[in-house]
């Protein structure tokens, strides 16, 4: 689950000091909660390198994971306009992610999501935690510092995904049919790229 957040967040850049929001609707039941989250330098270009910085808290085991994205491009007059789920890529504004497999997709090379960045998200989470990522997530405090990936060009499929401002919510739930979840995390992000980023 920790890792299907990071794929997200770093397929839409954001600028450092990001500040958020906490849009869990089941606080008393809150599975997991995100303290703060850092992404330098401020303009980005994809291709790229990023230093990620993440300080978050698993409360509770969690056995299943499902994710609902909301992703909306920000006009320079306010109007957010939708980016929809994107084939079945699980990019854009998609619902019921399978957050428990869609890391072994990345890795075996079933998703448009390159392999090489979710080697790279593998790695992170064994420095940073001694393990893989993966369900049953347990307990434990989640602390990255300042570690460095590489973001490859965007696949062709990625096309709507374009330079600007982003609108981003992100909703855990463990069970598909609720209306609540039990973490989540609403925030805005800016995207730089140059006009042949895409492969």
């Amino acid at each position: 689950m920790l890792r299907i957040i990071l794929v997200a967040i770093s397929c839409v850049v954001m600028v450092k000091a990001i500040p958020f929001t906490d849009c869990a609707t089941d606080k008393a039941n809150t599975a997991f909660t995100v303290h703060s989250l850092d992404i330098t330098p401020a303009t980005i270009i994809v291709p790229g390198d990023i230093h990620f910085s993440l300080n978050a808290t698993v409360n509770r085991k969690i056995d299943l994971l499902f994710i609902d994205a909301q992703v909306h491009r920000v006009t320079k007059s306010g109007y957010e306009i939708n980016i929809p789920c994107i084939g079945d890529t699980n990019i854009g504004s998609c619902n019921n992610i399978d957050a428990c497999s869609i890391m072994t997709d990345i890795l075996s090379g079933n998703s448009i999501i390159s392999t090489n960045l979710g080697q790279q998200l593998d790695q992170m989470f064994i420095a940073a935690l001694g393990h893989s990522a993966q369900c049953p997530i347990n307990p434990e405090e989640v602390f990255v510092q300042n570690y460095k990936m590489t973001l490859q060009p965007l696949p062709a499929a990625l096309s709507l995904i374009t330079d600007g401002d982003y609108h981003i919510k992100i909703m855990i739930k463990e069970d598909p049919t609720s209306p609540d979840n039990v973490g989540c995390i609403d925030f805005r992000a800016s995207l730089s790229l140059p006009s042949n980023n895409v492969g």
